[in-house]
């Protein structure tokens, strides 16, 4: 299961921590609102069918629409996935195994695996320098805060996935290319300022042009005049 669908899951579970963490949502469903406000205007527009429900429904049905919403806005928003796991202990088996595999390549020695000892080392070396980076360490059995750092932080989350040879979760994937899209949609519908600037200088070039005519014509017709 996607780890941030499990989170949800089980924090849907718990009572406890749904009661102390429920109002904390309120915020990040009239996001998902106005987001799915502005889908379903474009999908007047192109005609599409519009199947909108508010988000704030769905999320009092708290069922499997629930829960899926609730891992788009720990996707969205993973400080706050990562709070929630530390502070209600609700350690997405994901994360359990990547710890895992952290500490088997630290400790692992590549003078037992004589034929992969080169592999054995670049891993090693990479993990030590890209944890050293983040300050991160490891300890057995004292690793809450590593864990919600990789909760909260999805590239370092990747990166270290990578380098332990875990297999990175497709819709974890599928989230970043998601919110690739968004921000190359943001800065195509910015304002251009050089555009702006470049259309002002020319209206500014014609007009003088237009004001040396001008100015041009009344030379002639005074010398006609004279």
């Amino acid at each position: 299961m996607d780890h941030m669908l499990e989170l949800a899951t089980r924090f849907f579970r718990n009572q406890e921590a749904f009661n102390r963490y429920e109002g904390r949502f309120d915020e990040y469903l009239r996001e998902l609102d106005l987001d799915q406000s502005k889908e379903q205007g474009e999908s007047r527009i192109s005609g599409d069918r519009d199947d909108h429900i508010p988000p704030h429904t769905v999320w009092v049905w708290r069922d499997e629409r629930a829960r899926q919403l609730l891992a788009e806005i720990f996707y969205r928003h993973p400080e706050v996935a990562a709070e929630i796991a530390a502070q209600c202990q609700i350690w997405p088996s994901f994360i359990v195994y990547v710890d895992q595999r952290i500490g088997y390549v630290l400790n692992d020695s590549p003078w037992w695996h004589p034929r992969l000892f080169t592999e054995v080392r670049k891993s090693q070396s990479e993990l030590e320098t890209l944890m050293t980076s983040a300050e991160l360490t490891w300890r057995v059995g004292e690793n809450d805060s590593l864990r919600a750092r990789l909760i909260g932080n999805p590239e370092l989350l990747r990166r270290i996935s990578q380098i332990v040879n875990c297999a990175v979760p497709f819709s974890m994937t599928l989230s970043e290319e998601l919110n690739e899209v968004d921000r190359s949609r943001q800065t195509r519908l910015a304002p251009d300022r050089d555009a702006r600037a470049a259309v002002l200088m020319q209206r500014i070039s014609e007009r003088e042009n237009e004001l040396r005519l001008r100015a041009g014509e009344l030379e002639d017709k005074g010398e006609t005049r004279a």
